[in-house]
């Protein structure tokens, strides 16, 4: 492979199922492709020559999709002439280094790197680790490694979902731990409330935790009427659904401790109190002592304060707490 010269090729002749040196990533080309039709291609693609009249992509391949967007049938590339039939390491690397020179890779794109060096060029882990880690910027961490790789396992939107960060590696390697089926509720659910990584986490670990304790699928679990109500309720915001299905999946993760809640908060709303007294339950009900706190800005204020606490105390209103804790 030391052949090489910039010639017309028709966009026909390249064989868009090859991707031995892609690993690009739904990257979009809507700007690309404004540009290309404003003021064309400045930088060729490079292209290797498979046979006669079939070409790989080595590097340009948004570059020519968006060509192909645009209805033009030929390009001017660079073409590398090889006299093997086998993707060359040195045209991958030309593309790696092209990216990384002008982009900051997704992890989707990390991942597929990681596993054509691996799978394709016949590296060995630890020569991967100590040579091209530091080029993606990962930490030097053989578990590092396990995860990235890892992440080749997902289905398409959740690659997608990884790629766009939208779902985070933990988590997108913790729903492999998952069942097809439980992987993709779990995910729609993500979707339809359109949760952040914080709220994905809580409601991850919520969902597997009472699929452990139930024994039943996490599908299962998401079955609930309660739950599939409220997802298909188009009047409820997304924010308010996600309070709503926390809430009861509390109640199923927490059953006892989501009824005392209950009664804790039933008893408060029946002493009325204003809003510059706090009046607090002990953490998850496990110890004896409860806490108010109150503010005021004056005496007649604190001397206000004092005479509603007063008046609950010699009421007995607070009898009640004895059975909670």
């Amino acid at each position: 492979m030391k052949n090489i010269e910039q010639k017309r090729v028709l966009i026909n002749q390249i064989d868009f199922d090859d991707r031995s040196y892609i690993f690009t990533f739904e990257s979009p080309i809507s700007n690309l492709i404004n540009s290309i039709n404003e003021i064309g291609i400045i930088n060729p693609p490079i292209l290797e020559q498979k046979s006669k009249d079939v070409f790989r992509i080595v590097s340009g391949s948004k570059r020519i999709l968006a060509l192909k967007h645009l209805k033009i049938d030929q390009l001017d590339a660079l073409i590398y002439y090889s006299k093997k039939s086998q993707p060359a390491l040195s045209l991958f690397l030309i593309n790696l280094h092209d990216n990384l020179g002008t982009r900051a890779l997704n992890s989707i794109e990390k991942a597929t790197v990681l596993h054509k060096l691996i799978r394709l060029f016949q590296f060995s882990e630890k020569d991967v680790m100590a040579e091209y880690f530091p080029l993606l910027e990962l930490g030097a961490n053989r578990s590092v490694l396990e995860r990235y790789l890892k992440l080749m396992q997902l289905e398409q939107e959740l690659k997608i979902a990884v790629a766009n960060d939208f779902l985070s590696v933990e988590i997108a390697i913790a729903l492999l731990e998952q069942s097809n089926i439980e992987r993709q509720a779990i995910f729609k659910l993500f979707q339809l409330l359109k949760l952040g990584k914080n709220r994905q986490k809580e409601f991850f670990k919520l969902l597997t935790e009472i699929s452990a304790i139930d024994d039943r699928s996490v599908d299962l679990v998401l079955s609930n009427n309660e739950i599939e109500g409220i997802l298909k309720n188009d009047k409820i915001t997304p924010p308010r659904k996600t309070e709503y299905i926390k809430a009861i999946l509390k109640k199923m993760r927490y059953p006892l401790f989501t009824n005392i809640d209950e009664q804790f908060q039933n008893i408060k709303k029946e002493l009325k109190l204003p809003p510059k007294i706090v009046f607090r339950p002990p953490l998850f009900f496990e110890a004896e002592n409860y806490s108010v706190e109150f503010s005021f800005k004056n005496q007649p204020e604190f001397n206000k304060l004092v005479e509603i606490l007063k008046s609950i105390a010699d009421q007995n209103k607070l009898v009640k707490l004895d059975s909670l804790v």
